[in-house]
């Protein structure tokens, strides 16, 4: 007969028979064999060492790409975050911006010119400051816009208000300038009404003797 041992673990192992006849008794003599399997590579614990370092290798790169993956996205995000900011700034600049100024002639609007009044007749009144305003008047503008277009009377206002500007600029004292609408604009002096009158001749004469001739070479 023969015995058939299947499935054993890796390692050494020694098998014992005793023989016996038929009814009869077992021999005291025993025989012994002995053997030894080997194990397979992945069975040995250098292999199982390995594959728990190639394993923890593999844990530790996906943990750490997804620490990077996370870290580019944070980093994204202010981007964007910062980008929209930037761009909110800009838009809420621009829209007080526009809401102070005039879109023609880049000159300060109505609107800011009636804030300055509020404020600015309040401190004069309280510190006995001389203040003083004016409105300036385009005279025979209407004829200009029949005659030439209005396209001719929206340079010509832009023209006289950079003389104004420039002069307003060019004043030893403080002076607050602003389009009123149309062909005006208006005029805060914080100076005597002598001075006043002075200054509002400066820009009658300037403005007058200016030539306008130029514009065509614009058109």
């Amino acid at each position: 007969g023969y015995t058939e041992f299947t499935n054993l673990e890796p390692g050494s192992y020694t098998f014992q028979m005793r023989a016996k006849y038929p009814n009869g008794q077992w021999q005291a003599d025993i025989a012994e064999v002995s053997f030894t399997i080997l194990p397979f590579y992945w069975q040995t614990t250098l292999f199982k060492v390995f594959i728990m370092a190639v394993l923890s290798i593999v844990l530790y790169s996906i943990y750490h790409y997804r620490m990077l993956a996370i870290e580019r996205i944070q980093k994204q995000l202010k981007k964007q975050v910062h980008q929209q900011t930037i761009k909110l700034q800009k838009q809420t600049e621009l829209f007080a911006y526009q809401a102070n100024h005039d879109q023609l002639t880049g000159l300060f609007n109505r609107r800011a010119f009636d804030s300055w009044c509020n404020k600015d007749f309040k401190q004069a009144k309280s510190s006995k400051q001389a203040i003083t305003i004016a409105i300036l008047d385009i005279d025979h503008f209407k004829s200009v816009n029949d005659k030439y277009s209005h396209i001719v009377g929206d340079m010509i206002i832009k023209d006289v208000a950079t003389i104004l500007q420039k002069l307003v600029q060019e004043c030893s004292y403080q002076a607050k300038l602003a389009r009123w609408g149309g062909e005006e604009f208006t005029l805060l002096l914080y100076c005597d009404q002598t001075k006043a009158y002075d200054f509002c001749e400066l820009l009658r004469t300037t403005v007058k003797n200016h030539i306008f001739a130029e514009v065509n070479d614009n058109l």
